[in-house]
């Protein structure tokens, strides 16, 4: 006498059940952990997120050590967003970028935040930038920056120097811009040398 259940078929359909199922429900697991991954992102994060993924082509990640969220010093609802992304093409390159981000309204608490400007400010075989410190002055940013001198390694640049790019607000219109100061000689004598 054979009994309906036997071990093998109490262990197998489960197992069954999985197999036939698992590859429904993949599709599901991974959305749900990249959903959850953006989900405790501050706001700014967010919109820096959104930047990033506009730029990154297949090979090209966001290396997000490098990532650094600063508010404006005299702008209210003004942040500063410097990220860094390597890998373009598949190769052994990064660029450090600085983006100038509003709150809606000016308001941080809104939790929307507009792009007003986005520029590349270093990278390898350019230079290296000091995201750390900066300086402020009404509306330009002026960032410490180390340039290659000839001979130098490409992990190394030993030539000191400064970058500065200035927001323009546009009073009464949702934009602005970001862009090399008008006598940012190190910046235009830098971008030569790319």
């Amino acid at each position: 006498m054979h009994a309906f259940w036997s071990w093998q078929h109490v262990v197998s359909t489960p197992l069954n059940f999985v197999m036939r199922i698992g590859p429904c429900l993949v599709p599901l697991i991974v959305c749900a952990m990249v959903c959850s991954a953006h989900a405790g992102e501050a706001p700014i994060d967010r919109a820096v997120t959104a930047l990033v993924s506009q730029l990154v082509d297949g090979d090209a990640a966001e290396y997000r050590g490098g990532r650094r969220i600063h508010p404006m010093p005299g702008k209210e609802g003004v942040e500063l967003a410097f990220f860094t992304i390597e890998g373009f093409g598949g190769g052994n390159n990064y660029t450090f970028y600085l983006a100038a981000f509003e709150s809606a309204g000016g308001n941080a608490a809104s939790g929307r935040y507009q792009l007003l400007g986005m520029e590349q400010i270093g990278g390898n075989a350019w230079r290296f930038v000091d995201i750390e410190r900066f300086r402020t002055d009404a509306e330009c940013i002026t960032l410490d920056t180390k340039n290659y001198a000839p001979g130098d390694p490409m992990s190394h640049p030993t030539i000191a120097g400064t970058a500065s790019y200035c927001l323009q607000l546009y009073p009464g219109r949702s934009t602005g811009t970001l862009e090399p100061a008008a006598d940012g000689s190190a910046v235009r004598e830098s971008r030569r040398q790319r």
